[in-house]
Formats: structure tokens, C-alpha cells, sequence
């Protein structure tokens, strides 16, 4: 077929640019939504969310998938389920469908995202790939741009039904032109059959990059512990833990190759996985800073109160101490300490929250120190309760 590639391009990017159309035509409508099921703003804001955080997980394995049964089956499939997640949409009478529709589309949506440049770049020579590319990323670009302004006129006439309505028609189209138009002959990866399916590194994929969203989403540092955003973060290091498929400090790959569903952000120029380095430093970046607050704490804490309630020669001892601490280089101390004790993680931990405890130290001191003198705990020293009780009560 003569411009067959020109046809195809057409029938991919315009399933791309309904789908990144429907992000910026339903955050328009989110008001509206919030009117109609007496829904708080915040709860319906989930609607966004729900959507990105699918998204970003689907990504991962849609392209392992696509590799293995075949690019247009991933394509036209998630056009499919995008057009049953948007039916969910318009005959959705609870706030809990429509949430669940948002999935249902975003899981098509990231189907098609997965597949989309891959399937390009399969249909134009090495001369013209680059202009193909430029061109689905201005389709996504000018998605982007018309989802607010089409959201906005249809919310505003029709209600936030229309915009649902209306993404089925174009994205029934882009069905139809990819189940007849979209050659399998021309569009598929090599030894594609030859790909095995890592179950285990999507699940915990999917799993890091959903609770590491939550947990950034959710993370308040003015009262970073008043949620569960903490937690979702924790949670997110030990699945990156089983994440990451190869050893950052593997040197076995080729140099800098492209991003691929092998290695998700490529390699360097050692031919390390840059995304198993990304998920292992962020890992002991965590850890780190987890084990240095707990020391620093424990230990600003504990002096804090014993300097405060004992007062006197100690006080002055522990206030000496830590002006001591609070001058020596932190970083000197930290090369003499892998000198001569060794490196690791463990002694990075160690070193850090030994010299890290001041500030909690002068914080907690000063606090006890206008508290002894308090009526309770007079009478407390009065009945003979020791410093180690007093601190507890």
C-alpha cells in the first residue's frame, strides 16, 4: 500500500492523542464531578491520581508484554479496554465507578503509551525515524494542550458526561484503523517468541513505583509523621530492593545503550544499568538517612534529659561535649573512620549519627530545663523518684 507508513502513523498517534486528551479534559471537569456526587474536592482529585499512578505501572511490563505476544495484539487491546473504561464512565451513577472507570482507561492508555513509539519507529527507515518520533511527541504535545480547551467547552454546555462521550468516538476510530490497517509483519521486534516474561520484577515494579508516588504525594514536612506517606515510602525501598534486575556495579553490558524494556533507562558509559543504580541508591540513600535519625535521636534525646534533670557538673559536661562535637569536621572524621575501621554502609550510619545528635540534644535540654522546675516534678523529687523514672513519667 502506497504511504502505508503515513496511514499506520495515523492510526497510532491518533490513539495517543485521545488518550493524553482525556487527562486534560477531566481535570477540567473535576468540579463539576464534585457537585454531581457530593464528592469533597480532594476525594474526586483521586481521579488524576489514580490515573498517573496506573499509568506508570503499566508502563513497565506493557512493553515486556508487547515484545512477547506482539506489538498491534498490545496496541488494539488497550484501545479496547480504553473504550470499556470510558462506557464505565458514562453510565457511572457512584463516585466508586468512576473511579474505578479511571483505571480501567488508564491501564488502556498505558497499553498504547508502551507500545506507541515502538511501533514508530518500526514503520519509518533510519532516515526518517527521527521525524516520526518529533511528530508523535507534537500529537501528545497538542493532546495536552486541546484536553483543557475541549474539557472546559464540553463541561460547560453538557455536563462532565460529554467528555466521556465524547472520547469514545475518536478512540473508536483509532480501533478500527489499527485492526485493519496495522500490518503485524511490520510492526514486530525480533525473536520476539524468544522473550521471557519476569513476573516477580513486575510485580515489585509495580508495587515500588505505586507506593513511592503515594508516599511523595501524601509526604507533608510540616508534620511528616501526621500520615502514612512515611510508611508508603518504606514500603516502596523494599520492593526496589528485588526491583532493580542486575547489580549497579556489574560492568557486563554494552555502553550506552538506548532505553529498552531490558534496561529501562539504558546504560552508562561502564555499561552499568542506570536504573538498577537509580533503585539501589535510592535504597541506601533511605536506609542511611533512616539509621542515622534513629541514633541521632536516641542519643540527642537521652542526653537532653539527663543533662536537663541532673543539672550541675554534668550538665555542664554534656553541654561541653557536644560544643566539642558540633566543631570537629564530620567528613575528616568519616575518612579516619573507613581508614582505619573500614567502609560499609554500617560505619557511614554510625559516624553520621554519633555526630548528628547536637541539635536534638540542645533542643530536648532546653525544654527539660523549664520543665523541672514545674510543681510535679518538684513533688516527684520530693517523694524519692530517681532521674530514670521521672524521664519515663
Amino acid at each position: 500500500m502506497k504511504n502505508y507508513k503515513w496511514i499506520a502513523f495515523l492510526a497510532v498517534t491518533l490513539s495517543l492523542f485521545v488518550s493524553v486528551m482525556s487527562m486534560g479534559a477531566i481535570l477540567i471537569s473535576l468540579k463539576d464531578i464534585s457537585h454531581s456526587f457530593n464528592t469533597p474536592i480532594h476525594q474526586v482529585s483521586w481521579l488524576v491520581i489514580v490515573h498517573l499512578l496506573t499509568v506508570t505501572a503499566i508502563l513497565l511490563p506493557a512493553g515486556n508484554i508487547a515484545d512477547r505476544f506482539g506489538r498491534k495484539n498490545v496496541h488494539i487491546f488497550g484501545i479496547l479496554i480504553f473504550i470499556i473504561g470510558t462506557l464505565l464512565g458514562v453510565f457511572a451513577n457512584t463516585f466508586e465507578i468512576l473511579i474505578f472507570s479511571r483505571i480501567i482507561m488508564a491501564i488502556g492508555s498505558g497499553m498504547g503509551q508502551a507500545v506507541g513509539g515502538a511501533i514508530v519507529s518500526s514503520l519509518f527507515p533510519d532516515s526518517e525515524r527521527g521525524k516520526s518520533l518529533g511528530m508523535m511527541s507534537t500529537s501528545v504535545g497538542l493532546g495536552q494542550t486541546v484536553g483543557p480547551v475541549v474539557g472546559g467547552l464540553l463541561v460547560y454546555n453538557f455536563g462532565w458526561e460529554s467528555v466521556y462521550v465524547f472520547l469514545l468516538v475518536p478512540m473508536i476510530l483509532a480501533f478500527i484503523l489499527g485492526y485493519l490497517l496495522l500490518k503485524k509483519d511490520e510492526i514486530e521486534s525480533v525473536d520476539s517468541d524468544n522473550q521471557m516474561f519476569d513476573y516477580k520484577g513486575t510485580l515489585f515494579g509495580i508495587s515500588f513505583i505505586i507506593t513511592l508516588i503515594v508516599g511523595l504525594k501524601n509526604l507533608s514536612f510540616e508534620n511528616i509523621f501526621s500520615n502514612y506517606s512515611i510508611l508508603f515510602l518504606i514500603i516502596s525501598i523494599f520492593f526496589g530492593w528485588w526491583m532493580a534486575p542486575t547489580s549497579f556495579f556489574i560492568e557486563s553490558q554494552e555502553a550506552f545503550q538506548v532505553p529498552s524494556t531490558e534496561f529501562l533507562m539504558g546504560t552508562d558509559d561502564l555499561g552499568r544499568d542506570i536504573f538498577s543504580g537509580v533503585v539501589q541508591g535510592l535504597r541506601n540513600s533511605i536506609f542511611v538517612s533512616l539509621g542515622v535519625t534513629f541514633i541521632s535521636y536516641t542519643l540527642g534525646i537521652a542526653l537532653g534529659i539527663i543533662s536537663g534533670l541532673l543539672g550541675g557538673i554534668t550538665d555542664q559536661l554534656c553541654l561541653k561535649f557536644s560544643e566539642i562535637i558540633m566543631i570537629l569536621p564530620r567528613f575528616l572524621i568519616i575518612i579516619l573512620a573507613t581508614s582505619f575501621v573500614g567502609q560499609g554502609i554500617l560505619i557511614l550510619i554510625i559516624v553520621l549519627g554519633l555526630f548528628s545528635w547536637t541539635s536534638i540534644y540542645r533542643i530536648i535540654r532546653s525544654e527539660i530545663l523549664s520543665l523541672r522546675t514545674r510543681e510535679y516534678i518538684l513533688a516527684a523529687k520530693a517523694l524519692g523518684l530517681n532521674v530514670g523514672r521521672i524521664s519515663i513519667r
